[in-house]
């Protein structure tokens, strides 16, 4: 159960990192034809943002699923130690998520 948790855990960190690269450098490019608005924003970039937008909030929510997952088996001892590291992965997520952003957003302007 514990090793469950890991792999989600880990698999939402990878997922949720690419999808906050995406964000950031299709924001920065929307932001190049736009009017600094949503609906000044192409439909394309609208669409394309919109889905990773939705594609980030699914991550979240699977990190949250492997912190509950990770909880569970670290209460009931069954796989401890990949619980425990389920639990810092799936907390250290969003920072990195957040950190890729900044990163290629940055990189993009």
């Amino acid at each position: 159960m514990g090793l469950t948790a890991l792999v989600l855990a880990l698999t939402t960190l990878v997922l949720s990192t690419f999808c906050a690269a995406f964000v950031g450098v299709v924001l920065i490019e929307a932001q190049e034809f736009s009017d600094g608005t949503w609906a000044g924003m192409p439909r394309t970039f609208q669409v394309k943002t919109s889905a990773l937008l939705a594609a980030q909030a699914a991550c979240g929510l699977m990190g949250l699923v492997a912190m509950a997952v990770g909880a569970t088996a670290f209460l009931r001892r069954r796989g401890r130690g990949a619980a425990r590291m389920a639990m810092i992965v799936a907390g250290l997520g969003p920072l990195v998520a957040w950190g890729t952003w900044s990163a290629a957003s940055s990189v993009a302007a």
